[in-house]
């Protein structure tokens, strides 16, 4: 499964895993995968994650082939597919969403911080 961040303009594109990567409030995860062969799962905490506890997501996108999960809020977040074994053959990850870094104005100029 490919996992693709949109960040503003930029495109990142990586196997699934987001070790790593730094995602922030609005950025999107794309998650490219073949039709009805996994699908996308958020789960409510880590330990559901690592012990492949998949009976109560918080949310199961469709196994379209192609989900997009918009990160509206901070904080930690478990992403896996539940379908068949996927998760226990390592169909999972957990990253932070952090908040948008604040913009400084200093003399005309903006600087990210």
């Amino acid at each position: 499964m490919l996992v693709t961040v949109k960040v503003g303009t930029r495109v990142l594109i990586s196997k699934l895993g987001a070790d790593g990567k730094q995602f922030f409030k609005r950025d999107s995860i794309v998650f490219n995968y073949e039709y009805g062969k996994h699908n996308v799962a958020l789960l409510p905490d880590k330990a559901s994650l690592d012990n492949c506890i998949l009976d109560k997501p918080i949310l199961t996108l469709a196994d379209c082939g192609r989900n997009c999960l918009f990160l509206c809020n901070t904080g930690p977040c478990s992403v896996a597919s539940t379908k068949g074994d996927d998760c226990k053959k390592g169909l999972k990850f957990s990253f932070e969403t952090k908040p948008l870094p604040a913009v400084l104005e200093l003399e005309g100029a903006q600087y990210l911080t």
